[in-house]
């Protein structure tokens, strides 16, 4: 995310921006694919009652609120990215994310495929697709 952050404010460097503003900046050049797959790794646990997809700008939300926790000292150990020896034998991860605004977030529980290899890819093709869009200006 610090990643994504940096390369956004590079990106738009006479734009003054917050974190978060940068970091969706960053995820408004991920190609369809690759948005497609976040959206199908992250799960609503069954026990919600908020259904069991997360809009893509949530799956979002949850990787900046980690982002957050990591930064800031808090409970960024709360969250987990799936094995990928266990995701090839068929099972997800039990996890949480937050969500809401801040000083009201709530804590949900998410079922995850996601692996650190999918999310490292995922951060490459939207950083070389963040530096193509300067590029082709």
């Amino acid at each position: 995310m610090a990643m994504a952050e940096a390369l956004a404010k590079t990106k738009l460097k006479n734009v003054k921006m917050g974190s978060k503003d940068a970091i969706d900046s960053f995820f408004s050049e991920i190609i369809t694919e690759d948005e497609s797959l976040l959206c199908s790794k992250f799960r609503r646990s069954v026990a919600s009652a908020s259904g069991s997809q997360f809009r893509f700008k949530s799956i979002i939300n949850i990787l900046y609120q980690v982002r957050n926790d990591t930064v800031h000292g808090t409970k960024f150990w709360e969250f987990h990215l799936a094995d990928e020896k266990d995701v090839e034998e068929g099972m997800t991860l039990m996890t949480w994310g937050y969500l809401g605004p801040r000083g009201r977030k709530r804590k949900e529980i998410v079922e995850l495929t996601l692996t650190f290899q999918d999310l490292v890819d995922i951060f490459v093709r939207t950083g070389l697709e963040n530096i193509h869009s300067v590029l082709k200006k």
